[in-house]
């Protein structure tokens, strides 16, 4: 069974799981480096899709001692997929722009009920829209 993992890593980090081109469970990880760790040892992914990480130089200013809380995290799933052969594929921030997806869509207004659903989990479901848009590989429900 091929699972896709998508994160939005951050203070928290947001997550879909696809499950043979299903979404089968979403929702947010509050930031806690071990539940992050083993969060990705139950899912098991084949695949982990994430947002990447960049500072751009208009925003380091406001950055000034910030913990980088969310270089912790990808790290965090940088080292699972080392030590598990899982393939890490990274997304620009910039990529969920491109992603098709909505607030109005059906996936997103089943996952939108869920207490623990945040915009952390709403960008994730973008990235796993451009993953999907442009990797051929799953369903996106309209």
């Amino acid at each position: 069974m091929k699972i896709i993992l998508v994160l939005d890593p951050g203070e928290s980090t947001g997550y879909v799981v696809d499950t043979e081109g299903c979404l089968t469970n979403w929702g947010t990880i509050p930031f806690d480096r071990k539940l992050l760790w083993e969060f990705l040892i139950m899912q098991t992914p084949d695949i982990i899709v994430l947002e990447e990480f960049v500072l751009y130089p208009s925003h380091a200013k406001g950055l000034s001692w910030n913990k980088f809380h969310t270089c912790e995290m990808i790290g965090i799933i940088k080292l699972y997929c080392d030590m598990y052969g899982t393939e890490l594929i990274a997304q620009k921030a910039s990529d969920k722009k491109y992603s098709g997806a909505t607030k109005q869509d059906a996936a997103w207004l089943t996952m939108d009920k869920c207490d623990d659903t945040t915009e952390h989990t709403y960008d994730a479901y973008q990235h796993w829209c451009y993953y999907v848009r442009n990797n051929k590989g799953g369903k996106i429900y309209e």
